[in-house]
């Protein structure tokens, strides 16, 4: 797990012995096989050996969730990156959140959508809980259709 030493972030193993050196001034829990580490302002995702797999640039990198990782550009620009380091998404919100379930919540005139893995809305920008409930019927729905019910 992520582990903080000086001031500085490292990961230990399972054994609880250093596996990767404090030397990150951020970093993120792994997720997927790779985490989101900040040295001298720049963001990079490391494996599990402490191999730099891909560098970004932005003000912050995010654990990747449903295979992709977000990373804010600026204050309102996002993009999401693949596993191996490909900008696959750059949605055009001011907010836009990590994908769960093959669905990312995004804000729009202070009203939030879901955007799918292309970008298209799936769900139309409305108010939260109708947005929230919306959400809801769509996983239940999904579940149901891959139980084959």
């Amino acid at each position: 797990g992520r582990v903080q030493s000086n001031g500085k972030y490292g990961f230990v193993n399972t054994a609880g012995k250093m596996a990767i050196e404090a030397k990150y001034d951020k970093a993120s829990d792994f997720s997927d096989g790779l985490a989101a580490v900040s040295s001298e302002n720049k963001w990079h995702y490391i494996d599990k050996t402490g191999t730099i797999k891909f560098s970004v640039e932005g003000t912050h990198a995010y654990d990747f969730s449903d295979g992709l990782a977000r990373v804010q550009k600026s204050a309102s620009a996002f993009v999401f990156y693949d596993k191996t380091g490909k900008v696959v998404l750059s949605p055009s919100y001011p907010v836009v959140m990590d994908f769960h379930d093959g669905l990312a919540r995004f804000q729009q005139n202070k009203k939030w959508g879901f955007i799918d893995k292309t970008g298209k809305i799936s769900i139309a920008a409305a108010k939260i809980f109708r947005c929230f409930l919306e959400h809801q019927r769509f996983r239940s729905l999904f579940a149901r259709r891959n139980r084959g019910t």
